[in-house]
């Protein structure tokens, strides 16, 4: 028979350990893909904030450079490969790749209205991932001033929660 002592040396890892270190990984793994996620939606907002701009900026100049005012609203509708609003001062394919997580299609990210209180502003509102509180502030003193009932934060789909004055 053969006796064990102490001072025999094992070899590998005992299957505590084994899941120990399994566990770990399994936890830093899903910590990684959660902020991830997190910073890819932070990265589409600031996409969306700047195209927001880009599209405000556009409208602004096609009514001040014509002298017309333009209809009282709508989506920034893509038609084939140009926009069909203000194609002359938006570059093609300025918003490709934009989505929001709270509409269900891309031409509804962004809709533009005409402000009801007399002024000749233009409102752009965005559908962000995931607003700020200052950006939920702005988007209901811009929407109430403009008087847009039918532009309701967090009611049905689209939803929208970002909004700029041109």
């Amino acid at each position: 028979m053969t006796k064990y002592t102490n001072d025999m040396k094992h070899k590998g890892f005992t299957v505590v350990e084994l899941l120990v270190v399994i566990v770990v990984v399994v936890l830093l793994a899903t910590i990684t893909i959660v902020a991830y996620s997190f910073m890819r939606e932070d990265a589409m907002d600031a996409k969306i904030r700047a195209t927001t701009k880009t599209a405000g900026d556009a409208l602004a100049l096609y009514e001040s450079q014509n002298g017309a005012k333009l209809a009282v609203g709508g989506y920034f509708s893509n038609s084939g490969s140009t926009d069909s609003l203000v194609p002359m001062y938006l570059p093609q394919g300025y918003r490709d790749g934009i989505t929001s997580k709270n509409t269900t299609h891309t031409n509804h990210v962004f809709r533009w209205y005409t402000c009801n209180d007399g002024s000749r502003s233009i409102v752009v509102y965005a559908s962000l991932n995931n607003p700020s509180a200052d950006d939920l502030a702005t988007f209901e003193n811009i929407r109430t001033s403009c008087a847009h009932t039918t532009v309701a934060p967090n009611t049905g789909t689209p939803r929208y929660n970002y909004a700029q004055i041109f």
